[in-house]
């Protein structure tokens, strides 16, 4: 199945508005996938990184 291509004009205040939108986006639960951040903290403890010795 071949996509169609749309025409379709923009204008700037729309595409102001669609990204006020994204930017002021609150979830109302949290992730499926938990906190990021602890994942990554998490996956960066398990190697002893050669540079590691520099931050003590």
């Amino acid at each position: 199945m071949a996509k169609k291509k749309r025409n379709v004009k923009i204008s700037d205040l729309e595409k102001e508005k669609a990204r006020q939108r994204v930017l002021n986006f609150k979830a109302s639960h949290p992730s499926t996938f938990g906190d990021a951040l602890e994942w990554q903290k998490e996956q960066r403890e398990d190697r002893d990184l050669p540079f590691s010795i520099l931050n003590e």
